[in-house]
């Protein structure tokens, strides 16, 4: 079941575009993480979705229903901030019941929900104290209990971990993990760390400058970066720059600048001639981004130069111990291409998408 859908989602500020055309699909139970660098436009997605924000264009769904125009109280979302924003003259108990007051829920049924949220996440023995007598981690566990007590669709965190200490941060992950499982909640949550979303993500979304850059597995968006921003964002990668010698069935000879002799093997075949673009498991014919046709990186001998890292399917000349040392330090499974433009010198990453 779709639970959230973003429709070419636009935000515009002074007329710079901090979303661009932002479409996102995500299922009921999943935790799905948005990550990318600061301005990326990450919380301005959240907070579109959250109604604090409205769009300057496009369509927000809510399990199949518009939401665009809803006010915030009216959508039925959980949201836990980075500041936690709890009430300091109130108890531990008092701000996790405030939500199912503002709701009108009885007296005995907001205790039992109440005592009943506190318990998930273990502060049941000190719900009588105040913010200020708790921890960075009992603070944060307060603000989350509050987020769940009244059964949102959807639990909102705009990276709620940021201001705790490592050792703390990571604790704190695998509890949120634990508890979205046993509730089997939608969680949609921002960061900019990069170990934290591979860890707690079912599913990742990289985005840069207001849009996607690319959707999926955690694990495939790692090992298959389609960009060069999600190679470079995403992890520690070591990147050669080579020119292509000659294409065989399967396989590129190219030369690197240092002079060291390197087969990259393709797990496709891959298809010659002008005007290719082809990635391992992606193929197109089309122009370059200057709008010139140019041959690719694949596509003729010594044209284009392309850099990847990639240690599975990487051989080299058995002479060339440098190499060999080389290769052995490049991150696993990690291939990316720079596309250049013959007319104008100019160089791109990533795939061709026919602009």
């Amino acid at each position: 079941m779709e639970r959230i859908r973003l429709e070419n989602l636009t935000k515009i500020y002074d007329r710079h575009p901090v979303v661009a055309d932002f479409s996102l699909s995500v299922s009921a139970g999943d935790f799905c993480v948005i990550l990318g660098p600061s301005g990326s436009g990450k919380s301005s997605v959240m907070n579109m979705i959250g109604g604090f924000t409205a769009p300057t264009s496009g369509e927000i769904y809510i399990d199949g229903e518009p939401a665009t125009g809803i006010p915030p109280h009216a959508r039925d979302l959980g949201m836990m901030f980075q500041g936690y924003a709890l009430f300091p003259h109130l108890t531990v108990f008092e701000n996790v019941a405030f939500p199912l007051r503002a709701r009108g829920v009885r007296s005995g049924e907001l205790r039992a929900r109440v005592e009943r949220t506190l318990e998930v996440v273990e502060l049941s023995d000190l719900q009588g104290r105040r913010p200020n007598e708790l921890s960075g981690g009992q603070q944060q566990r307060t603000a989350l209990a509050r987020a769940l007590v009244f059964g949102p669709r959807v639990l909102l965190m705009d990276e709620p971990l940021a201001a705790l200490d490592r050792r703390l941060r990571e604790r704190m992950q695998l509890e949120i993990k634990a508890i979205q499982r046993q509730l089997a909640i939608t969680v949609l949550y921002i960061t900019h760390d990069q170990q934290e979303a591979m860890m707690l993500a079912d599913m990742l979304v990289v985005m840069n400058q207001g849009r996607a850059e690319q959707v999926g597995a955690p694990l495939s968006v790692y090992h298959r970066p389609r960009t060069r921003f999600v190679c470079d964002f995403l992890g520690d990668s070591n990147i050669f720059d080579a020119t292509v010698e000659s294409i065989a069935p399967g396989a590129i000879v190219c030369r690197a600048h240092s002079g060291e002799r390197i087969i990259v093997t393709a797990e496709q075949p891959i298809a010659n001639g002008p005007n290719r673009h082809c990635f391992p498991g992606q193929q197109g014919a089309g122009k370059c981004r200057n709008g010139h046709r140019c041959a690719s990186s694949f596509g003729r001998k010594g044209h284009d130069r392309f850099q990847w890292s990639d240690h599975i399917g990487l051989s080299h000349d058995r002479s060339d111990v440098a190499a060999s040392r080389r290769a052995s330090r490049v991150r696993r499974n990690h291939r990316q291409i720079d596309y250049g433009c013959e007319r104008t010198g100019r160089r791109y990453a990533g795939p061709d998408d026919g602009t």
